[in-house]
């Protein structure tokens, strides 16, 4: 980390070290004024608001379903650990192949169903490949929003629900004036966890559109600075201010769980 900060005030190429000099705040001031920095930051704050609503989405709605009693319940509690135990790269180039232009499963099923004439490059366009990031994102990571939600509503007292149905509350007025208030510090948690891998997102992104400029994250953008352009100040000082704002994220997340810690 004293590293990068260092970096950060410096003109260094690691290519042509004889030419590193000093420049103070330069690498931040012109990161600031870059449309590439700012077009990194729309996309991250778009993929994450996106990202983190469909989690809590879904992640609440399969939680509510696998607390209910039904035959195989445990099955599906399994299975659906399994799209968090891929890695995100694994992940990436399943939807790669799935997503090809030219014998991708995407096209042969919507081809076969009569809702494309032809068979359509996906990857091609920057948005679509942005929201395809984003469903493939929350694919991978509602299973950990569904884990934490589902234990929220394990630790509600059957008592309270039992209540409430005796004094003629529907389904609807248990879910948002009981089971919502009770969730609160929960879904909180859940917000900003997601909040943090959403906003650092790039192995998904750089094996779905690696050369496409249209997709680049900050963490993306980061990247491409630092081993493409081989520009490490401005690599750096790009690390430096995603760094303060996980750290936001981070200081908010712990402030969540000690909450009320007097210690």
């Amino acid at each position: 980390m004293i590293t990068t900060l260092w970096y950060s005030l410096l003109s260094y190429n690691p290519s042509l070290p004889a030419y590193t000099k000093f420049v103070g705040l330069a690498n931040y001031v012109n990161i600031l004024f870059s449309d590439s920095f700012w077009g990194a930051i729309w996309r991250s704050v778009y993929f994450t608001v996106l990202a983190v609503t469909l989690e809590v989405v879904c992640g609440l709605a399969v939680a509510l379903l696998l607390n209910e009693e039904f035959n195989g319940r445990g099955l599906l509690r399994t299975l659906v650990i399994a799209p968090w135990a891929l890695a995100p790269v694994v992940c990436g180039l399943m939807w790669r192949w799935i997503l090809d232009a030219k014998w991708g499963a995407l096209n042969g099923l919507l081809y076969q169903l009569g809702l494309i004439s032809s068979y359509v490059v996906w990857l091609e366009y920057p948005f679509v490949v942005l929201n395809i990031s984003i469903i493939i994102h929350v694919w991978e990571m509602s299973p950990l929003a569904i884990i934490l939600l589902l234990a929220g509503l394990q630790s509600v007292p059957n008592d309270l629900y039992e209540a409430a149905k005796v004094d003629g509350a529907s389904s609807w007025r248990r879910f948002r004036h009981l089971t919502l208030p009770l969730l609160e510090p929960t879904l909180a948690i859940v917000v900003i966890i997601g909040s943090i891998t959403a906003f650092q997102v790039f192995d998904i992104l750089y094996v779905l559109a690696f050369q496409n400029p249209g997709v680049r994250t900050v963490a993306f953008e980061t990247y491409f600075t630092a081993f493409r352009n081989l520009d490490f100040g401005s690599a750096s000082a790009l690390t430096y201010f995603m760094t303060a704002v996980l750290t936001v994220l981070a200081y908010l997340y712990t402030r969540r769980i000690y909450k009320g810690d007097t210690h």
